[in-house]
């Protein structure tokens, strides 16, 4: 096999993944890059398993039943007919709700170094990837545990599917919905935030909109919500059903119009590729290539596996200019050295240490834009973070 074709390899097992083991470089010295790729693709085909590391008292805390609410409602009136007792049982009350909040930090802790090992370790290397690019794009903060798992699940299954499916299982999700306040979005008291951020950071990109297009979704959205376990909940009668105008189009629409609306604007797939692009070729956008791999993202019905191979199998990806270009983020950093030199980091702390240290905390994104990527991931303090973290490894 021709030295080209071994840099080739390497360079689509950087980008598509996060790096050859000592495994993937040898098979990358054997085959095609065509065939690499296929195997990539067939590695990341299965469903990937559901990471479950919350608590049992948090999980029985928020298991959601009619019995269950109905035993905390007649818990509640024997409360209030206790009267000499309430002020001892608001106490307890809340000593429990910080236990079970420290409980779901650790837990929190946990699937973080969980979903690393599974992109240091998991074959999946392509459907762990573009995970961490969702995981950006769609950032969610949720103290939580139940909320982020069950994010993070829907996430890593849906990466490499139907876009759409993956927005409305991400909009429905408990880590959005709270995050972004719909569960205050009421008729007649709607809150913009969640229909703002959707249009936004997700779908369209700022200044595709109007502000009556963000006031109009919001009214749709109302009565959308979650239980403390993360289920999605409609509440019928907080939502307003009346008649709405949005991008154009007139009728009674709710959260599920809306979305398909969003999702009929070419502008939508425009905005996502731009993104990929960015994320797996190069910063400095080449508007000609996006517009024609938009074509094929827009015209496949968004399929995201489809894009990707759009972009693993064009001439241009690897060219000079797109190799050894990109500024990898703390966590592509880490994960890459896990892989590349098979470190097996027993000391956990080290890890979650290093993401902070650099400015890359899984599950604790900085906003609702998420983490700005390329060079703001080099300042001053970068140099001096590094040996520092790695420092702690020994």
């Amino acid at each position: 096999m021709s030295e080209w074709n071994f840099s080739k390899n390497k360079h689509l097992l950087w980008r598509a993944g996060f790096g050859p083991n000592m495994g993937s470089l040898h098979t990358a010295e054997e085959i095609s890059t065509k065939s690499l790729l296929r195997v990539l693709f067939k590695d990341s085909a299965a469903v990937p398993v559901f990471i479950d590391v919350a608590d049992p008292d948090i999980k029985q805390q928020y298991a959601i039943t009619p019995v269950a609410m109905s035993s905390m409602a007649q818990r509640r009136r024997q409360m209030q007919d206790s009267i000499g007792t309430r002020d001892t049982d608001q106490r307890s009350s809340e000593n429990n709700r910080r236990r079970l909040a420290q409980k779901s930090r650790e837990n929190i802790k946990q699937l973080n170094l969980e979903w690393l090992n599974q992109m240091a370790n998991s074959n999946q290397q392509l459907r762990e990837k573009i995970s961490l690019f969702w995981h950006g794009h769609f950032a969610a903060n949720s103290g939580n545990i139940l909320h982020q798992q069950l994010l993070l699940d829907v996430i890593r299954k849906n990466a490499l599917g139907n876009f759409g499916d993956l927005l409305m299982a991400v909009s429905k999700s408990g880590s959005m919905i709270t995050y972004l306040n719909n569960n205050q979005n009421r008729k007649n008291r709607p809150n913009e935030n969640f229909a703002r951020e959707l249009m936004e950071l997700f779908t369209l990109g700022r200044g595709n909109y109007t502000e009556s297009d963000v006031k109009e979704a919001a009214r749709s959205f109302t009565g959308w919500g979650t239980n403390p376990a993360g289920e999605f909940v409609f509440r019928k009668q907080q939502h307003d059903s009346g008649s709405k105008s949005f991008l154009g189009k007139e009728g009674n629409f709710n959260g599920d119009d809306i979305i398909r609306i969003l999702l009929e604007q070419k502008q939508t797939a425009i905005y996502l590729t731009t993104k990929i692009y960015r994320f797996y070729v190069n910063e400095n956008v080449d508007s000609k290539r996006v517009s024609q791999l938009a074509d094929v993202f827009f015209n496949s019905g968004y399929d995201i596996a489809k894009l990707l191979q759009s972009i693993f199998e064009s001439d241009w990806f690897y060219a000079q200019e797109n190799t050894g270009n990109r500024i990898k983020s703390p966590v592509e950093l880490l994960v890459g050295l896990r892989r590349n030199l098979e470190l097996d980091i027993e000391n956990g702390q080290v890890q979650l240490l290093f993401q902070r240290l650099l400015g890359q905390l899984l599950f604790y994104p900085p906003n609702v834009a998420g983490w700005p990527g390329g060079r703001s991931w080099i300042d001053s303090s970068t140099p001096a973070a590094i040996p520092c973290a790695c420092l702690q490894a020994r």
